[in-house]
């Protein structure tokens, strides 16, 4: 095994189907987990010989159900330490313990955007634009303004699970939400050559508001920018519908 695992270069995994291919007429083979420990073992005892004191009833009981757990997490990685062991009626602890000694992690998923089909190519088609005009033009991000909007709601937008406070005692802290009095605000931001620029809109943004907002901003944002630069600048949004309504788009490519 430990053979193996140095021809593996240390990668449990593969030692496990290569110990499966040497020897395919074993009638039990390894899991990537006794590697693991096995070779942990020999590097912090040098030996790999389970020790005495770890011949007890208790780690007896829980190293019977190590491969069951590590095949219950291989087959369903969303699975919960509590949902094993139930299942295998035994402590959740232990099968956290299990876990943690074979360097797993319960790794978060991360939320991102749907793309539909076509998606992957237009925004591979972009980043190559951005990287062509800027080997042409070191500064060539300086003419685009970049624009999106949000909702801002009164009790704001917080992660709890991140969010915390060091202290010797515990302060109690609190946050507040369902307030009877609400309110929420709409927001239309632009950055644009290092300048920040914030504009209110009234109500829902729809395709009318945000021909309004387009109009009523435009000379802000461009106010110290040169009639004969101007004709260099981009315009950036994504794709909301008001954003694709016909009348914005005629104004867009009118202006």
């Amino acid at each position: 095994m430990i053979f193996v695992y140095g021809y593996c270069h240390g990668r449990a995994r593969e030692a496990e189907r290569e110990y499966r291919r040497m020897f395919p007429n074993r009638r039990r083979h390894p899991s990537f987990g006794v590697f693991i420990r096995t070779f942990r073992r020999l590097r912090q005892t040098g030996s790999v010989q389970v020790r005495k004191n770890q011949e007890g009833r208790g780690y007896r009981n829980i190293q019977q159900y190590e491969e069951n757990i590590i095949e219950r997490v291989v087959d369903t990685p969303e699975l919960s330490v509590r949902q094993i062991g139930r299942e295998l009626q035994i402590p959740h602890v232990s099968v956290w313990r299990v876990l943690h000694q074979e360097l797993l992690h319960p790794y978060h998923y991360q939320q991102v955007q749907h793309l539909q089909e076509g998606d992957n190519l237009q925004r591979l088609l972009f980043c190559n634009w951005i990287l062509q005009n800027l080997t042409e033009d070191p500064l060539f991000l300086q003419n685009i303004i970049w624009s999106d909007e949000s909702l801002f709601p009164k009790n704001g937008l917080n992660n709890f699970r991140n969010l915390h406070q060091w202290s010797l005692q515990n302060p109690h802290l609190t946050r507040r939400r369902a307030f009877q009095r609400r309110f929420k605000i709409n927001m239309w931001g632009v950055i644009f050559r290092n300048k920040l620029f914030l504009f209110e809109i009234n109500g829902i943004l729809n395709g009318q508001r945000y021909l309004e907002l387009l109009q009523n901003s435009t000379h802000e944002i461009l106010d110290e920018v040169p009639l004969n630069e101007r004709q260099y600048v981009y315009f950036l949004q994504d794709g909301a519908p008001p954003h694709n309504a016909r009348d914005v788009s005629a104004w867009l490519t009118e202006n």
